[in-house]
C-alpha cells in the first residue's frame, strides 16, 4: 500500500465536490435572492463533462456572457440579474436565474466582527481543511444554506478529520444590521490509503468472478485446477480460497492465493452529535472508497464519516465501492443526511394587538413540523403601571421550560393590578437540534386606564384606554369599569363626564395628570353604590345650565355615595347648581375630604356634605357653600370630624354644620360667614341633644 500524492487528493477532492453537491439537484451555490452588504461570488454546481455559461444583466449567457471555469467574484453592486446555462455532456441545456442586491454597508463597530468580514467574507471564498477550527465571532450571527434563516451565535466550527466528502457551502452572517455572505469550501484531511493488489481476476457485483489472465491456471477452494473462459458465481455467505498458477509450471512459479471473505453486513451508526458513520461489521481487512462520476476510487477508508457544521443540513447519495485487502469486491449506494440546523424557532400568536392588553390573552404557539414544543410562563407580575418596561420584572426569574403538546395557552389578568407575562418557547426536532426561543412579553392591564382628549383626537387607531392610546371621554371608560373589581384612571387635560346618572359599581380612582380637570354638566352624576372612588391631583366643576332642566333637577346631588367609600385629596371642586345642591350625599359611608377645595352654590338651598350614618373626615381644606340656606355639613348619625379647615358660607341664612347624633371632632377649624340674617348666636354649628362631641377646642368663627 502506498500514499497517494497531494495533486491527485486534490483532484479527487474536486470530483467528490461536484457529486456529492449534485445530489442537492442546486446549480448556483452563490449568490442568492436578498440583499447583501458585500459583492458576491458565483459558485456553480456542474456534473461531470458540463461547460456552464453565465451573464449579470438577464442577457443570454451563451451569446452574451462569460465562460465559468470557477469561483469568480461579481464585481456588481445594486441590482443584479444573474442567468446561468449550463450544458451537460451530451449538449442539452439548462437555465437558472438569480435576483439579487448589494448594498455595501459600514462595517461592524466591534474590532473582531469587522475584521472577520474583512479579511474572510470580503474574499467571497474561504477553504476550510477537515480537523481545523473555523471561528465565527460570537458578536455575529450565522446561517448555513441558500436561505438566510435560522441564524445562530458565531462560535467556534469544525469537522472531525475523518470526514470524507468535499463541499461548498454558503454562509450567511449577520450583526442584526446588515448580511454579508460567503462560501464556506471545507476539504477533507486527506489521510486515505489506497493501493490496489495486482490478481489476475476481477470481482463485479459481489458473486460474479472474471478471470483476466490465460497465462494462468485456477482453482476455487478445493476444485480442480482449470482455465475458466466464463464468470463464475460464488456463493458470498461463505468464505473462498482462490489460487493460480502460471501455465509454464516452474518452481519459480509457486501456488498464489486469495483468500475471498464473505459478504459483510455494512452497518451505518449515527453518533451523539448527529454525525453518520459507514463500516463493515465483521472481517477487519475491508475498507471503503467513494466511487465519482468517472467510476475511480481515489482514497479508502477504514469508514466513510459524514459530517456537517453546527447549523447546517447536510443530506445526499453516493457510491460506495468496497475492497477487501486492496481487492475490489462490489459497489453498495450509501444514502447520509446529517441535520445540525436549528429547526425555526416556533411562532406565537397573540390575541392582544400589542404588548398591552386589556383582557385575557389567548397565545397560539406554532412550533415547526416534526418538532417537540418546549414553553415557559413567567408570570403574573403585578406592576403599578401598565406601560412600566417588562424587561426588568423578568431579568433575574428563571425559566421553566415544559415539554408540552399544548398550543393554546391563556394569560388572565389580575384584580390586584397590571398583570405582566413573559411566555417563551423554542423546539426540538428528531436530530435534538434545539431552535432559537421565541420570547413574548405583555402587561395585561384591566386597572389602570388613561383618559386624554387632545390625545385622543388625534389617533389614528382605535382608542384602548392605554397610555398610548388613550379615551377622550369618561363615557368611553364605562364598559371598562364594569369588567374590573379595581380601575385607576389617569386624566390629562379635560374629562367631559356623561350628562346623566352613572353608577359605579367597582372600586375607581381617579388620578389627574397634566391639568386634569373633570367637568360635569346638567344632569351629570355620580352613585358610588357598594363600591369606593378616589378622586385626586385635579379639578372637579359641575355646571347647571339647561334651565328647562328646573323640574327634573330640583335637588341635584354630584356624588351619591351608597354602602361606599368617597376620598377627595388635593382636589379644587366648584359645583354651581340651580334650585337646590348637594356636592356629596353619604348614605352607611366613609368620606374622606384632604388637602382639598369644595365650593357649592344654588338659588334655594346649597349643602357640600349630607350624610346618614356615616364616617366623615374633613383634614386641612377649604369648604364653602352659597346659597338662600347654606349649610356645609348635615350629618345624622355616625361620626363626623373636622381639622384644620375653613368653613364659609355665604347667603340669607344657615349654618356651618348640623350634627345629629354623631360622634364629633371639630378642632382647629375657622368658621367663616357672610349672612344677611344671621342668629346672632355666635354657634356656627348646631348639635343636638343625642350629639358626642368628643373633642370641640381650638375652633374660630365670625359671621354667625
Amino acid at each position: 500500500m502506498m500514499n497517494k500524492n497531494y495533486f491527485g487528493k486534490l483532484l479527487f477532492i474536486f470530483s467528490l465536490l461536484i457529486f456529492s453537491s449534485a445530489a442537492f439537484a442546486q446549480k448556483i451555490v452563490n449568490p442568492s435572492e436578498g440583499t447583501w452588504a458585500n459583492k458576491q461570488i458565483l459558485v456553480l454546481d456542474l456534473p461531470f463533462g458540463s461547460q456552464a455559461y453565465y451573464s449579470l444583466s438577464g442577457n443570454d449567457p451563451e451569446s452574451s456572457g462569460f465562460a465559468y471555469d470557477g469561483p469568480v467574484l461579481l464585481d456588481v453592486e445594486g441590482d443584479c440579474y444573474l442567468r446561468v446555462c449550463v450544458i451537460d455532456s451530451e449538449g442539452k441545456k439548462s437555465f437558472s436565474e438569480v435576483f439579487y442586491n448589494v448594498k455595501e454597508e459600514n462595517l461592524p463597530k466591534e474590532e473582531k466582527a469587522s475584521k472577520f468580514i474583512t479579511d474572510i467574507v470580503s474574499q467571497g471564498l474561504y477553504d476550510y481543511a477537515a480537523g481545523d477550527v473555523f471561528t465565527i465571532p460570537s458578536t455575529l450571527e450565522y446561517c448555513f444554506g441558500a436561505k438566510a434563516e435560522c441564524f445562530e451565535a458565531g462560535r467556534p466550527l469544525s469537522l472531525p478529520a475523518g470526514t470524507v466528502l468535499a463541499r461548498a457551502i454558503p454562509c450567511t452572517v449577520t450583526d442584526g444590521r446588515a448580511m454579508w455572505r460567503f462560501v464556506l469550501r471545507s476539504y477533507p484531511e486527506m489521510s486515505g490509503l489506497y493501493s490496489r493488489r495486482d490478481v489476475p481476476f476481477e470481482i463485479q457485483d459481489w458473486t460474479n468472478i472474471t478471470f483476466t489472465s490465460n497465462k494462468y491456471i485456477y482453482k476455487i477452494d478445493d476444485q480442480w485446477w482449470e482455465l475458466p473462459k466464463l464468470p463464475v458465481t460464488l456463493d458470498r455467505t461463505i468464505s473462498h480460497m482462490i489460487s493460480w498458477q502460471r501455465l509454464d509450471y516452474s518452481p519459480e512459479n509457486p501456488v498464489k492465493f486469495f483468500v475471498l471473505p464473505p459478504m459483510p453486513y455494512i452497518k451505518t451508526e449515527t453518533n451523539t452529535d448527529g454525525s453518520k458513520k459507514i463500516f463493515a461489521e465483521g472481517e477487519s481487512g475491508y475498507k471503503f472508497g467513494i466511487i465519482d462520476e468517472q467510476g475511480d476510487v481515489s482514497e479508502l477508508y477504514e469508514t466513510l464519516k459524514f459530517d456537517t457544521f453546527q447549523g447546517d443540513l447536510f443530506e445526499g447519495k453516493v457510491r460506495a465501492g468496497i475492497f477487501y485487502d486492496s481487492v475490489y469486491q462490489g459497489e453498495i449506494p450509501v444514502e447520509f443526511r446529517v441535520n445540525k440546523k436549528i429547526p425555526e424557532k416556533p411562532v406565537i400568536l397573540s390575541s392582544a394587538v400589542n404588548a398591552q392588553a386589556r383582557k385575557v390573552v389567548t397565545l397560539n404557539i406554532q412550533n415547526p413540523k416534526d418538532t417537540e414544543l418546549y414553553v415557559s410562563v413567567l408570570g403574573p407580575v403585578i406592576v403599578e403601571e401598565g406601560t412600566d418596561s417588562t424587561d426588568v420584572l423578568f431579568a433575574f426569574m428563571k425559566n421553566d421550560f415544559k415539554k408540552t403538546t399544548k398550543k393554546k395557552i391563556l394569560l388572565q389578568p389580575s384584580n390586584d393590578g397590571a398583570a405582566a407575562y413573559k411566555v417563551s418557547a423554542y423546539a426540538i426536532d428528531s436530530n435534538n437540534n434545539k431552535s432559537n426561543t421565541s420570547e413574548y412579553t405583555v402587561v395585561i392591564d384591566t386597572c389602570n386606564c388613561y383618559v386624554d382628549a387632545e390625545k385622543n383626537a388625534s389617533l389614528t387607531v382605535e382608542a384602548d384606554g392605554s397610555r398610548e392610546r388613550p379615551y377622550g371621554t369618561f363615557e368611553e371608560v364605562i364598559p371598562f369599569l364594569n369588567e374590573s373589581r379595581y380601575v385607576r384612571i389617569k386624566v390629562s387635560g379635560e374629562m367631559v363626564m356623561p350628562q346623566r346618572k352613572v353608577i359605579l359599581s367597582s372600586n375607581v380612582e381617579i388620578e389627574g395628570e397634566k391639568d386634569a380637570r373633570l367637568t360635569f354638566l346638567n344632569e351629570g352624576s355620580l352613585v358610588i353604590r357598594n363600591s369606593s372612588l378616589a378622586l385626586s391631583n385635579c379639578v372637579v366643576s359641575y355646571a347647571y345650565r339647561d334651565r328647562s332642566l328646573d323640574d327634573t333637577l330640583s335637588s341635584q346631588k354630584l356624588f351619591q355615595v351608597e354602602h361606599g367609600v368617597l376620598v377627595f385629596e388635593n382636589v379644587e371642586l366648584s359645583s354651581t347648581f340651580g334650585k337646590n345642591g348637594t356636592v356629596i350625599d353619604s348614605d352607611g359611608s366613609v368620606i374622606t375630604i384632604k388637602n382639598s377645595g369644595l365650593t357649592s352654590s344654588a338659588d334655594t338651598y346649597s349643602a357640600c356634605i349630607v350624610s346618614v350614618d356615616s364616617k366623615i373626615s374633613v383634614k386641612n381644606s377649604k369648604v364653602t357653600t352659597v346659597a338662600s340656606t347654606s349649610v356645609s355639613f348635615s350629618c345624622q348619625g355616625g361620626m363626623f370630624e373636622l381639622r384644620k379647615n375653613i368653613v364659609s358660607i355665604v347667603g340669607v341664612m344657615g349654618r356651618a354644620a348640623e350634627l345629629f347624633d354623631t360622634h364629633s371632632i371639630l378642632t382647629d377649624n375657622d368658621f367663616r360667614a357672610q349672612l344677611k340674617k344671621p342668629q346672632g348666636t355666635g354657634t356656627p354649628v348646631y348639635m343636638d341633644a343625642k350629639n358626642l362631641s368628643v373633642e370641640n377646642s381650638r375652633n374660630k368663627n365670625a359671621g354667625f
